[in-house]
C-alpha cells in the first residue's frame, strides 16, 4: 500500500513540497529564535517514519524523536532530531507529506531542526525567491 501510495507522489511532476509545520502563537512567545543561527543545510524528504523513544518510567514517549524521511528517489533515507515539546521549541512533521527541513548538524554528526531553524528556513526561502523574482523582471 505504501509503495503505491509513494509511487503516485513520486509519480508527479513536480510535487510540491507541504509548507512548514505550524507554530502557535503560544510557542512563537516561548521560543527566543534572536539568536538563533542560521541552518547548515536544508534537506528534502518524504516522511516514512519515527523513531521514539520511552521515558525511564517506561509509560510516556520523550520529547526528542527523531523523523524518518526518504529522499525522492527513494534509495535513500535521512534522520532529523528534534523535540515535539513546545517550551523546548519544537516541531511535529506529518506522515506521508514532504518537507524542506532546515537542519543543523550535532556534535554526533546528527541532523537536527526545531523551531527557530525552521521559522529562519522559511524566512530564507522567502528571501531566495522575493530575490530571484527580482532577477527574472
Amino acid at each position: 500500500m505504501f509503495s503505491i501510495i509513494w509511487l503516485t507522489l513520486a509519480a508527479q511532476p513536480g510535487a510540491e513540497l507541504t509548507a512548514p509545520p505550524d507554530f502557535t502563537r503560544a510557542q512563537a512567545i516561548i521560543c527566543s529564535c534572536a539568536s538563533a543561527p542560521a541552518p547548515e543545510t536544508v534537506l528534502e524528504g518524504l516522511v516514512v517514519d519515527a523513531e521514539l523513544t520511552l521515558r525511564p518510567d517506561g509509560l510516556r514517549a520523550n520529547d526528542r524523536q527523531a523523523t524518518v524521511f526518504e529522499t525522492a528517489n527513494a534509495k535513500d533515507r535521512f534522520k532529523v532530531f528534534h523535540s515535539t515539546s513546545q517550551s523546548a521549541c519544537g516541531v511535529a512533521f506529518d506522515y506521508g507529506k514532504k518537507y524542506a527541513i532546515p537542519v543543523r548538524t550535532s556534535d554526533d554528526g546528527a541532523y537536527e531542526t526545531d523551531f527557530c531553524l525552521m521559522r529562519n528556513g522559511a524566512k530564507e526561502d522567502a528571501a531566495t525567491t522575493a530575490a530571484d523574482g527580482a532577477q527574472s523582471e
